[in-house]
């Protein structure tokens, strides 16, 4: 069982470029993480480039997620693993000073628990989708 997969990369108080981020017709910056099997982990790498004036650290988060099947409809709601999709970095959360920029990994990995590659085939999951959320966090 495979399925491609892309992330929306959506940041605030920060920049993300460079590497392995695509740029879409419309501007939106995203992740393809080419075929994903469970149990495995895919990497993807770019810069990252602090916008603020203070100290900052980063929070990494995943929403949206969308599975979809092979007609294109959603079938999300029907899901009801816990973590399928675990996405992780190598950042370290080191202070940035502004404008500094950094190199990061994204390491994403998709459950082999049998209740999600059971869901994965009764669904005829093909796709799926979600938003990558990089945050600037003030130093105080």
């Amino acid at each position: 069982m495979r399925f491609p997969s892309l992330g929306t990369i959506k940041v605030i108080g920060v920049e993300a470029y460079g590497g392995n981020i695509t740029i879409a017709q419309d501007g939106k910056q995203y992740i393809d993480w080419g075929t994903v099997y469970p149990g495995s982990a895919v990497n993807c790498s770019f810069y990252i480039k602090s916008k603020s004036n203070m100290l900052i650290t980063l929070n990494l988060s995943i929403s949206n997620i969308t599975f979809k099947n092979s007609k294109g409809e959603n079938v999300s709601e029907i899901l009801s693993v816990k973590n399928s999709l675990n996405l992780a970095w190598n950042y370290n959360d080191t202070p940035l000073k502004p404008n500094e920029e950094i190199y990061v990994t994204l390491t994403l990995k998709a459950s082999s628990e049998p209740i999600f590659i059971d869901y994965l085939v009764a669904n005829d999951v093909q796709e799926f989708t979600f938003d990558i959320i990089i945050m600037a966090v003030p130093q105080h």
